[in-house]
């Protein structure tokens, strides 16, 4: 991760659009000399926390933020951050993307990727 990318990420405001390419692990069967072991991804999404040496992006929003497919991304894996603000949430996704992460956020995990709000 370069100096640049670091002070894009300490700069990425709630709900900015942001491409991220970044490596991640990757799986495989076969003899360890033929398995792939990182993998080139790009992911794109809004952003909605740095935590604990990662990024959180949502890569899908559903109602406004009644649900949401996230993302999260060590931020020492990050290659190349473009960031498109004017491209970010609306004010109603927000409030209700903000008010569902102050609830969430411990829950966070890599597990599977999903939250969805409470009925």
């Amino acid at each position: 991760m370069s100096k640049e990318v670091l002070k894009q990420i300490k700069a990425l405001r709630f709900g900015d659009r942001v491409e991220v390419e970044w490596l991640d692990a990757s799986e495989g069967e076969g003899r360890l000399k033929d398995v792939e072991i990182i993998a080139h991804v790009k992911s794109a999404g809004w952003f909605l926390l740095h935590k604990e040496g990662h990024i959180i992006i949502a890569k899908e929003i559903v109602n406004y933020g009644e649900a949401y497919h996230y993302n999260v991304i060590p931020v020492a894996m990050i290659q190349l951050l473009t960031v498109t603000p004017a491209r970010g949430l609306n004010s109603r996704t927000k409030r209700r993307l903000r008010k569902f992460l102050r609830l969430k956020t411990p829950q966070l995990t890599k597990k599977d990727g999903w939250l969805y709000a409470k009925r």
